[in-house]
This record gives C-alpha cells, sequence and structure tokens, in this order.
C-alpha cells in the first residue's frame, strides 16, 4: 500500500538523500557533499507508476496524497518544507508518477529525488531555502485565472484549446465545456494566449489581483488551417508526398455545400482531372459510366473499383441495350453524408488493390462524428425535371401552284424554282403538343436529417435520407386515351403513365471508439433500399 511518510524537519531529509547516494557509490557520494545541494538517484523500475488526475485549485496535501495512492509510490518529505496549504491545479493523463509530481510541486522550491527503493523524496533547495513560496506562513498571495472557450460563430464550446500565460510557464488544456483554470499566478498584469486548429490565435489581457480567483472568458474566431495532405490507400493513411502515384482529392461535404449536387456521379464530374463522366440520355435512376484515363480495352469493362470506408462495393454503371436500358448502383450513395473522395489513377491503382483496378480506383469516406454535443442537420430540396436538349419546330409553307393556281404544300425546290407561290406557314413539333409527346415536366423530393457527436474517446454519426423522384417521360395524351377506351374506361396504372421514377431510402451510422493510444474500434453501418422503374424500347409501342 502507498504511504507518506513525515519528518520534524527539513535537515533530516537532506542527510537521509545523501546517505542513499553515498551507499549507492562511493563516488557518488563524493560529489553530492561537495555539490551546492543534493545529487540524484534515479532508478528505473521495471512497470513505472503512472497516474491519471484531473484536481482543480486543490490544496497541495490532497494532490500528493492523490498521486501517492494512485501511482502506489511511498512519499517522503518533511512537513514544515511543503507549502501544503497551496493551492494547486493538476491535470495529466497516463503520466509517469514523478512528473506528476514534478508539475505539482513547481515554483515551490522543492525538488524531487527518488531513492533506490522506489521512495520519491522531497527536498528543499538551496534556492528555495528561505523562498516565500517555500513556506505559506510567508508566501507572497497568489491569484487564480479561469473561465471559457467559445466559437465565436456557433458559441460551441471549444475542446482542447491550449491557454497559455504569458511566456507558457502555466499552462492548460480546455475541457469538454471549453472551460480552463489556471492557479498559483503571480498577481499583475499578464497576456492570455488560446490556441487551437482550425481558429485564429487569441491574445487577451488581464490583471489579477492578489489573492483572487478572476474569469476570463474567451471568442475564438474560425478560420482555414492548411494541413500536411493525407491521403488514405489499401495500406492505411500515408502522407501525399509519400505517394508515388496520381491522388485527386474531392472535398464534398464542402462542394455539397456550396454546388448543386444530387449524386455522387455529380460531385466526381469534372472536378479531378483524368475522371470522365458520360451521362446515360438524363433517364431517372440510371447511373452514368466512368472513365478514368479514358478506355482502356474493347472487350472488358472499363469501370472503376468503388471503395466505401474500405470496403469494395458493388457500383455497375447504367447502359443502353437492345431490350432497353439497366439503372446501374454507382448513384447508390448519397453525397450529404460522404466527407471527402480520392480518386487512385494509373497502373499504382493496380498495385494497391489487385488486376481488378486497373481502371483506377474511387476512394469515397464517409462521415465521422465529431468530440463535442449532438449536432443535427436537417436537409431538404424539391424541384422540377424538364428536357434539357431544345427541341426543333417542323414548319410547312402552303400556296398555290403557278402553274395551275391550286393550293398545295410547297417544298424548298418548288419555292427556289418558282414552281410555288407562298402565301402561309404553319409550325408543328410532335414532342411539344401535350397529345402527342411522350415528354412532360418531373418532379424531386428529397429530404435528410443527420446527427453527430461524442467525446474524446467515443465518437457517433447517424444518417437518413429519402428520396423521390419522377422523370420526364409520360404516355402522350391520344395513347392514354385510346388505352382508356381499349380498356373499358378502366384505370391505368402509375407505372404506366410515368414509365420513368425512383425512390430510395438511404441509412447510415458509424461509431468510433478510441480503445488506447494505439488501438481503436471503429463499426460502420449501410444500407441503401432502391426502387426504380426505367422504360424499354416497347414501351410506348
Amino acid at each position: 500500500m502507498p504511504n507518506v511518510v513525515t519528518a520534524g524537519s527539513s535537515r533530516w531529509i537532506v542527510r537521509a538523500a545523501i546517505l542513499l547516494t553515498w551507499l549507492a557509490s562511493p563516488l557518488l557520494g563524493q560529489e553530492a557533499a561537495a555539490a551546492r545541494r543534493p545529487a540524484v538517484l534515479n532508478v528505473q523500475t521495471a512497470t513505472p507508476p503512472r497516474v491519471t488526475l484531473d484536481l482543480r485549485d486543490a490544496p497541495l496535501r490532497d494532490v500528493l496524497r492523490a498521486i501517492a495512492a494512485q501511482g502506489h509510490v511511498s512519499l517522503v518529505y518533511a512537513s514544515d518544507a511543503l507549502p501544503l496549504d497551496r493551492r494547486v491545479s493538476l491535470r495529466v493523463t497516463d503520466a509517469l508518477a514523478r512528473d506528476a509530481l514534478r508539475l505539482a510541486l513547481r515554483d515551490t522550491g522543492i525538488a524531487l529525488r527518488e531513492t533506490r527503493d522506489g521512495e520519491f523524496v522531497l527536498v528543499m533547495t538551496d534556492g528555495g531555502r528561505g523562498s516565500a513560496a517555500a513556506n505559506p506562513r510567508t508566501a507572497r498571495p497568489l491569484a487564480s485565472l479561469g473561465g471559457r472557450v467559445t466559437d465565436s460563430v456557433t458559441h460551441d464550446p471549444v475542446v482542447n484549446a491550449t491557454v497559455r500565460l504569458d511566456d507558457g510557464a502555466h499552462r492548460t488544456l480546455t475541457d469538454l465545456e471549453g472551460r480552463y483554470h489556471l492557479a498559483g499566478l503571480a498577481p499583475g498584469a499578464h497576456a492570455v494566449t488560446v490556441r487551437r486548429i482550425g481558429y485564429a490565435p487569441t491574445t487577451r489581457a488581464v490583471t489579477l489581483a492578489a489573492d483572487s480567483a478572476a474569469t476570463l472568458d474567451i471568442l475564438l474566431v474560425p478560420v482555414a488551417s492548411p494541413l500536411e495532405a493525407v491521403v488514405t490507400t489499401a495500406t492505411g493513411p500515408q502522407r501525399r508526398l509519400e505517394i508515388g502515384n496520381a491522388i485527386g482529392t474531392i472535398a464534398a461535404d464542402s462542394v455539397v455545400r456550396d454546388a448543386p449536387v444530387t449524386t455522387l456521379a455529380d460531385l466526381v464530374a469534372a472536378r479531378v482531372p483524368g475522371a470522365q463522366v458520360v451521362l446515360n440520355a438524363g433517364l431517372t435512376g440510371i447511373a452514368p459510366r466512368v472513365r478514368i484515363r479514358g478506355i482502356n480495352s474493347l472487350t472488358i469493362g472499363n469501370d472503376p473499383l468503388l471503395v466505401v470506408d474500405g470496403i469494395r462495393v458493388e457500383n455497375s454503371s447504367g447502359s443502353i441495350g437492345t431490350y432497353g436500358h439497366t439503372s446501374g448502383r454507382f448513384n447508390d450513395l448519397n453525397p450529404e453524408e460522404i466527407e471527402s473522395i480520392e480518386i487512385v489513377k494509373g497502373p499504382s491503382a493496380a498495385t494497391l488493390y489487385g488486376t481488378d483496378a486497373a481502371n483506377g480506383v474511387i476512394l469515397v469516406r464517409t462521415k465521422r462524428g465529431r468530440p463535442g454535443r449532438t449536432r443535427w442537420q436537417l436537409t431538404g430540396e424539391t424541384g422540377t425535371i424538364t428536357p434539357a436538349a431544345p427541341i426543333p419546330d417542323n414548319y410547312y409553307a402552303w400556296g398555290r401552284s403557278a402553274a395551275t393556281g391550286a393550293g398545295q404544300q410547297c417544298v424548298l425546290t418548288e419555292l427556289a424554282a418558282g414552281a410555288c407561290a407562298r402565301d402561309s406557314l404553319t409550325a408543328f413539333n410532335p414532342l411539344r403538343d401535350r397529345a402527342t409527346s411522350p415528354l412532360g415536366i418531373g418532379h424531386r423530393d428529397q429530404l435528410g436529417l443527420q446527427g453527430s457527436g461524442g467525446v474524446a474517446q467515443f465518437t457517433y454519426f447517424v444518417a437518413g435520407e429519402y428520396e423521390q423522384e419522377t422523370g420526364y417521360l409520360r404516355m402522350p395524351g391520344i395513347d392514354r386515351a385510346r388505352i382508356a377506351r381499349e380498356r373499358g374506361g378502366a384505370a391505368i396504372p402509375d407505372e404506366q403513365l410515368r414509365p420513368n421514377a425512383l425512390r430510395r431510402v438511404n441509412l447510415r451510422a458509424n461509431a468510433g471508439v478510441a480503445l488506447g493510444p494505439r488501438a481503436d474500434l471503429d463499426l460502420a453501418m449501410g444500407i441503401v433500399s432502391v426502387a426504380s422503374r426505367i422504360p424499354g424500347n416497347g414501351i410506348f409501342q
């Protein structure tokens, strides 16, 4: 069991430390006797004790007891040599007991000595023997500082921000609520600097009064912080400068926020050199063909591999065949759930992912949770779908024959030869006339909800989306009337009236657990349910 031993005077402790050093080595004993303060004898144990503590403004006496109890170490010191009533803040995680003790005794004039038996002896140095900090009865009144660090835009707490006082002798990190606390500070004017990746460094001036606790809340302004580029490969994350092949990167979350993106193909199109997206007739529910650095073969498929969070998924593209169209699965992923996309090009893709990757690899990383309170995001969209290509009209010229004067249709050759005198012009477009056109106006609706959050050791992300889209193809009015007569007025099924439609439900969730400094556990789940109607060649016969 750990124990704390106190002695009556600091002089006895100094002699004990010198005696232990002399027993260990005559040479060390001679050096210790000649030195101004006792020599240090450090003996590393097989399993050094470690402690994890988070104490705020606690008496030094309680801090020492906590270190001794949790670290299973023995402390030997003189009770009148330490300011046991001094308020100390200590925050360490999996730290060596000796390091925790050094932090607790900082600025007290007390040195730490470790004996061969593993005991820690606390002795007064010459510089601290007459120091007022070592004697609570003559100590100068000290001050403390605390507050909260928050985001200036969202007002959310900023976790793990570094709070530093002046030159950094006093520093700490903010907790999950963005709070910090610094104790044992000298009264007077100080500069407090707060830093966190993703925010601009902020410095505030504060004046501390003796024997008081001051409060200073700080707002951090979010800024873009460029970091060293890291890409994900089959062997794990690597720095971009260490990769010998070409990799294109798309910041999907930023693109979706600023651009009208509805599918995975929209994310890839025209955003990475060498990646080409070939759209298939513009029909609803048909995945386009994706080609990386052109066509590699005339006899086998040219589709790249699609890897989502390290797992290969089915990514067939839509096709046009003798019996109609096929939908494909490339666009099953919801762009709102994607964090980044990396496209591996060239022969090196086959080296990393096998011969099936000769056409390239598209690596998709979905969003992950971040420490902090739960953040919800609701997205929705609605709109109409119309044919994009212009449809020219058909024109007819009418007039009279120059020879007989009879009315007739004047063709261009007769008009040029003067055989027909035009007196009127009519236009008709069967693709714009509601009675004859199979083209109409489609509509699209989408609703999604996302939530993410967690703590330092556990994060989570959940998302769900419902999408419904009806294409612009429809049954012409004259065909509706004809079929209604043939069926005796029976209602025509909706799948015949609107042959092109899509309904998709997308659910995704993942969780990450930090098991230790070298082990993480990630769990991910994705469910996609798709019901689509694609017209065949004989749909309008």
